[in-house]
């Protein structure tokens, strides 16, 4: 029930950030999941209503092979839809997480994977994650059991530096810009759940081939509260409805021109 889920997510985040508020603190973490969808709450919940009552929304994109597609586990194109349409300026994302071989994973595989969370709009990268070890254990010594390790026991540690300030001179510059969107997509009162199992969704906004989005244009996926002026959004170029069960192109549905170039 749609209507349920917007009640307890008001219960539940809007207390949790009330409580945190009157304290001088603020709410950070993926309240849009990535969840069991098979939990019948958890089935009618809409990630961008979810992610309105964060301070900082945070999304999460696990580290990629060459060639693969994260797994399925890019958890990116809905946060940074909320963060646009309820003004938050941080969109945040926990970072290089994977389940393979320990050690497995370098630098160039995770530039790969940052660079395309930074060009969906995310704008700080949360690392996941670093394990607080004993030196007596030697090395590699012991990790947590999931990755991607970013500590001493590292085989790249010692070029850790020059990757922690490729990501922190990029996010700074995202930090200081102002998104554009070209596009707002609004899929009706269904639930968004984009990016759970479907991967990065850069032209496929439901990950169902029911909207398709042309390369050379970024969108982001709205909902009721941007419609009736309850959210400012991105100053979009045009407003496309996909809430009908016909395939819908969004370049011919806007009258949109060629993009300059490819993206």
């Amino acid at each position: 029930d749609p209507a349920e889920a917007g009640r307890i997510a008001e219960g539940f985040y809007g207390t949790e950030r009330a409580w945190l508020g009157e304290r001088g603190l603020e709410l950070w973490g993926q309240l849009g999941g990535p969840w069991n969808r098979c939990v019948p709450f958890f089935a009618a919940a809409d990630q961008l209503k979810f992610y309105s009552f964060a301070d900082v929304p945070e999304g999460e994109f696990w580290s990629k092979w060459f060639g693969d597609n994260h797994g399925g586990s890019y958890h990116v194109r809905g946060v940074v839809s909320a963060a646009h349409v309820y003004g938050r300026p941080i969109v945040q994302a926990e970072a290089f997480t994977h389940m393979t071989r320990h050690w497995s994973k370098d630098p160039a595989q995770l530039k790969r994977s940052a660079v395309e969370a930074f060009a969906d709009g995310v704008n700080r990268l949360v690392f996941h994650q670093w394990t607080c070890r004993d030196e007596a254990w030697g090395l590699p010594g012991s990790e947590y059991f999931a990755g991607t390790h970013f500590n001493g026991a590292a085989t790249w540690s010692a070029h850790l530096k020059d990757f922690v300030a490729f990501v922190t001179r990029c996010q700074r510059l995202l930090q200081l810009g102002e998104p554009v969107v070209d596009i707002a997509i609004y899929a009706g009162p269904r639930p968004y759940q984009g990016g759970i199992g479907q991967g990065r969704l850069r032209y496929d906004p439901f990950g169902d081939g029911r909207v398709t989005v042309p390369r050379g244009y970024n969108y982001d996926v709205v909902n009721d509260d941007f419609l009736a002026g309850r959210a400012k959004g991105c100053g979009y170029a045009c407003v496309v409805r996909a809430d009908g069960t016909n395939r819908v192109d969004v370049a011919k549905a806007a009258g949109l021109p060629p993009p300059d170039c490819e993206g």
